[in-house]
């Protein structure tokens, strides 16, 4: 491989990293906003609850509300995660193809080990 498809192969893999750590940061300040906003809504509907059953319902909404958000958020990250890891081997699976000539090609057959005699009986 030559220097010039070194650079490039770094640089094309320094600016997927820097796009996925782009969406990774996008995707999880929204999943924070959203938490915040949650608390938020359920801190304004806390004065209004009466009974522990009241508190319990409100309970109830904001953890639905928090693992929703989650669910929707660990999605997010893997698929970007997955994306992110499919083309970094597809980079590397053109540099391993490139560089394949150079490579030397061993036997995948085993070499057959000498058999070992047993020693006679004294």
């Amino acid at each position: 491989m030559t220097m010039e498809g070194v650079f490039k192969l770094n640089k094309d893999l320094m600016e997927e990293n820097a796009e996925s750590m782009k969406k990774l940061y996008e995707i999880n300040s929204q999943y924070f906003s959203e938490c915040v906003e949650l608390a938020q809504t359920a801190q304004g509907k806390l004065v209004e609850v009466k009974t522990a059953a009241g508190l319990m319902e409100l309970q109830r909404e904001y953890n639905k509300g928090l693992w929703e958000a989650t669910k929707t958020n660990y999605q997010a990250n893997t698929d970007v995660m997955k994306d992110s890891y499919k083309t970094a081997g597809d980079s590397m699976k053109e540099v391993f193809e490139s560089m394949k000539d150079m490579m030397p090609m061993f036997s995948t057959k085993e070499e057959p080990q000498p058999k070992k005699t047993a020693k006679a009986a004294d």
